[in-house]
């Protein structure tokens, strides 16, 4: 009888072991346990994750977002963790000649995504731009904010470049690299 008991209070540790503490998102990563999810327990994503559109300077600028729920995020000593996270995809159309100058839409694979968000702070969520190889690595800072009297738009803003690494970049300095992110700011609509 003690085996049974003994085999039982084994089996009830291995399974304990393997349930995952759900933290909100907001924790930092350094305080949160190997193992542990890191959630939008607020719902704040949902709101976000949809296909906008805005236009300025003849060009139409298309933002899908999309959520990566419990995404695995690693550290090289071995540590892991899982978190939601929205990432964004861009579509470029010249309105003049209807040429697609730039377009992300196939993107599926997370690595593949180069714009991710970064946070929420009230009414705006906050993104990065991280280049790839091709394009120096170049990173660009931007912001969403909601329009608090039409939850079908939202506005573009706070275009600013953040930095990139030289390493055999073919460009003279980084205003050269090719940018398909508006430099200003533009309303963008819920389609």
């Amino acid at each position: 009888m003690r085996y049974i008991f003994y085999f039982l209070f084994i089996i009830s540790q291995s399974v304990s072991c393997q349930v995952t503490k759900t933290l909100p998102l907001e924790t930092l990563s350094f305080e949160t346990p190997n193992g542990a999810y890191l959630k939008d327990l607020d719902n704040k994503f949902p709101f976000w994750v949809d296909t906008w559109e805005g236009t300025v300077n003849n060009k139409k600028y298309t933002f899908t977002f999309v959520l990566f729920a419990k995404h695995l995020r690693t550290s090289p000593n071995g540590d892991y963790y899982y978190k939601d996270l929205v990432v964004g995809k861009l579509k470029v159309t010249d309105l003049s000649t209807n040429a697609v100058l730039h377009d992300e839409s196939s993107f599926t694979n997370y690595d593949s995504f180069i714009i991710k968000g970064i946070i929420i702070l009230g009414n705006r969520f906050y993104f990065g731009q991280y280049d790839k190889e091709n394009h120096c690595y170049n990173n660009v800072n931007f912001m969403l904010e909601k329009d608090p009297n039409n939850p079908n738009q939202i506005t573009y803003k706070g275009f600013s470049y953040d930095e990139y690494e030289y390493r055999d970049c073919p460009y003279a300095n980084y205003q050269d690299i090719p940018m398909f992110l508006p430099k200003v700011d533009l309303v963008l609509t819920r389609q």
